[in-house]
């Protein structure tokens, strides 16, 4: 962070590079932070697939974490770290004329309670917001049995045997 701080974009690229290394791939804030690096450097393509691998990662650890339930500023954190990250990949996916995938990404950087995410949501009005994607029929009811049919002797001659 310090070299990103400093807007020294190779050394921290490098670093993030490093830290990959070591996380196996599996942190989405890692990707986040060199997408922005790439962005900076002047490589959106190599960004958008930075911030391609790492979102599913923080949904991961959000989905993680609520089944844990950890602890709410824990969360929080991921929360704000995934919503930047959606709205990153949203401003890169506006360059390249992708109005509905930047659309559809702020839209969900706004559920994460990502501000920017949610005024540049707001700030396009003529795109639609995602929909679903196709409707689905109902299953058909399964039949219901009949219910049982009264005993003929009396309740308590079943259970005291008389």
């Amino acid at each position: 962070r310090a070299y990103m701080a400093d807007r020294d974009w190779r050394r921290a690229r490098q670093s993030l590079d490093e830290a990959e290394a070591l996380a196996q791939g599996k942190s989405g804030e890692i990707y986040t932070e060199r997408a922005v690096c790439l962005v900076a450097e002047g490589d959106k393509r190599g960004a958008l697939a930075d911030y391609d691998r790492g979102i599913p990662r923080h949904e991961e650890r959000l989905t993680d974490m609520a089944r844990s339930r950890a602890h709410p500023a824990d969360i929080a954190q991921i929360q704000a770290l995934a919503g930047r990250a959606f709205y990153g990949r949203g401003r890169i996916r506006e360059t390249f004329s992708d109005t509905q995938g930047a659309l559809s990404d702020f839209h969900a950087g706004c559920g994460l309670g990502h501000q920017p995410s949610c005024r540049r949501a707001e700030a396009r009005p003529r795109m639609k917001p995602p929909g679903p994607a196709a409707v689905e029929t109902p299953p058909t009811p399964k039949p219901r049995r009949k219910p049982a049919a009264d005993p003929e002797s009396d309740p308590g001659d079943r259970i005291y045997a008389n």
